[in-house]
């Protein structure tokens, strides 16, 4: 008698604990996003304070932490894993003024990403705004 009750409850617990790891995916599964920038040819007496400001889904994230414009910088998200439309606005300090880094601004190119990617467990896009080649490159692992 001992020995049947003790193999039910080993029964039951092994049925439980199986039944956890073949639960069906969730489609608000979260994936972890690293959005990663740097800046390229900036001359060292214009190596300002610069930030990110994110736009992910039409979805306002914020902005992210500030550092010098020549050092890499990132900010995380946890989004659901699926396609998803970015949208990245760099800015930079200019006398003690947070102001975005455009043409309009007298900065030699705009400093803004629009682009998609497909997040499954985890993705880094990367950001380079390269101010030699004025132009935006990108690439998403």
């Amino acid at each position: 008698m001992r020995n049947r009750i003790l193999l039910f409850a080993l029964t039951a617990v092994l049925c439980t604990g199986s039944m956890s790891f073949t639960k069906p995916a969730d489609e608000t599964c979260k994936g972890k996003f690293t959005l990663a920038w740097v800046y390229k040819g900036v001359y060292e007496l214009f190596d300002y304070e610069s930030k990110c400001h994110v736009w992910i889904d039409g979805k306002d994230m914020g902005e992210t932490t500030a550092s010098k414009c020549t050092v890499p910088n990132h900010a995380d998200y946890k989004l659901k894993k699926g396609t998803h439309k970015i949208k990245v606005v760099s800015w930079v300090l200019y006398n003690d003024k947070w102001e975005e880094f455009n043409t309009a601004n007298m900065y030699i190119m705009d400093a803004v990403y629009e682009g998609e990617f497909t997040l499954k467990k985890s993705g880094t896009l990367d950001l380079t705004f390269d101010l030699d080649q004025e132009k935006v490159q990108n690439g998403f692992k």
